[in-house]
């Protein structure tokens, strides 16, 4: 059986699901984290031997995707504020290690992922992205305004983005984020001389940008034309839905790919979306998501990855 630990708004894990269903394939989905509540499960754990059952079905390939520690509720009047907060800081932590052993107990297995790793850390991206060979762009993380200074001088067009992944604010009833911004030197010059830290980079001129996905070895790049929408022009996250961008199928040069792979195996990573920028004359990239979003380059391209995640976790192995 297939072990999914999903959440319940993941479309990406829905539609590898469908595929799994049309081979005839067995699985168990758990969304957001909740293996507890809804489901029986035992792990096995001996000499040279790991079994994981979930429901007294053995779990043979298990993937991971975007899910997360479940919320642990404790109504009870008696109990004070502390104690109602250490308690369950315990007991999500507990969870969170439960959820860790569910992928030590998939060694051995056909696994993707796992919560260990599956976690952006932007700065180490980088730094490991420039050992393996690939081009970065000149970055600086800082609090300090006088250094910010020397490097918009040093680099001219400088943007902004957020140290980690950026995160969903809900006003009302909207929904608002941070993205990628140009940074201009009269701006800073009005910042306080100590500022909270952030993440400068040299603005890249792009011709147009790729996002890559890469399922173990083999990887899927799509070409994204954000450039012809001033709107998307620095960062295409800002999707405009009366004038999308175009994405079309894209080959990177075996050496680039080559980079990646080993940027992959040096993060411990057998999957991720990779954001690089086509320039004049190079591949530059930005950063990878160990559980970025893939859908939206899979449809346009025909790439069918939802059909080869599942082919994966199946067990399913192609012969050309």
């Amino acid at each position: 059986m297939i072990l999914i630990y999903s959440n319940d708004i993941e479309f990406a894990t829905t539609k590898t699901v469908e595929w799994i269903n049309y081979y005839g394939s067995k699985y168990t989905r758990i969304n957001n984290g909740d293996i507890v509540n809804n489901n029986h499960f035992s792990f096995l754990i001996g000499k040279n031997k790991r079994k994981l059952t979930v429901n007294n079905i053995e779990v043979n390939s298990y993937w991971y995707r975007r899910s997360m520690i479940p919320d642990v509720v404790i109504n009870d009047a008696n109990w004070n504020t502390s104690l109602t907060f250490s308690v369950k800081s315990h007991l999500r932590s507990e969870l969170s290690a439960l959820n860790n052993g569910l992928s030590a107990c998939s060694k051995g297995k056909i696994s993707l992922s796992n919560p260990l790793t599956a976690k952006s850390d932007k700065v180490s991206d980088l730094v490991e992205a420039s050992i393996v060979g690939l081009t970065i762009p000149p970055t600086i993380i800082t609090n300090d305004k006088f250094e910010l200074l020397k490097f918009v001088k040093r680099h001219k067009d400088i943007i902004v983005k957020n140290i980690a992944n950026a995160y969903p604010h809900y006003i009302d009833n909207g929904i608002y984020s941070t993205y990628t911004s140009k940074v201009d030197i009269d701006d800073i010059e009005k910042y306080p001389d100590k500022l909270f830290p952030a993440l400068f980079q040299k603005r890249i001129e792009k011709k147009f940008e790729i996002r890559s996905f890469i399922i173990k070895d083999k990887i899927y790049s799509a070409a994204i034309f954000s450039q012809q929408n001033e709107e998307t022009s620095i960062d295409f996250r800002k999707y405009s839905s009366s004038k999308p961008n175009r994405i079309v199928p894209f080959k990177l040069p075996p050496k680039v790919e080559k980079s990646l792979l080993r940027l992959m195996e040096k993060l411990r990573l057998d999957t991720g979306s990779i954001d690089l920028i086509r320039t004049e004359n190079d591949f530059v990239f930005l950063e990878v998501n160990p559980v970025g979003q893939f859908g939206w380059i899979s449809t346009p391209c025909n790439f069918h990855i939802e059909k080869r995640i599942a082919e994966y976790l199946i067990g399913y192995e192609e012969k050309s």
